[in-house]
């Protein structure tokens, strides 16, 4: 959980830095006034990172074969 709170922060810094040249501000999350931050660009990227990383998953998931298992492990189970 710290590991995803730091990431988080790091990925506000980064789009920060990434968007001051596009905003008259200081980037989509620069400060706490809402009517100039661009909260909804930052959702927008967060989603479009959410379905590349879905569109990855489901790429690997249609790739993995499972393991046959003997019938000796199955009999162990039963019993």
């Amino acid at each position: 959980m710290a590991f995803g709170f730091y990431l988080s922060s790091i990925t506000v810094k980064i789009m920060n830095r990434a968007t001051t040249w596009v905003t008259k501000s200081e980037g989509w999350l620069a400060r706490n006034n809402q009517n100039r931050n661009h909260l909804e660009k930052f959702y927008w990227l967060l989603a479009i990172l959410s379905l590349i990383n879905f569109t990855i998953y489901l790429f690997v998931a249609t790739k993995y074969k499972y393991r046959p298992q003997s019938h000796s492990i199955l009999k162990q189970i039963h019993y």
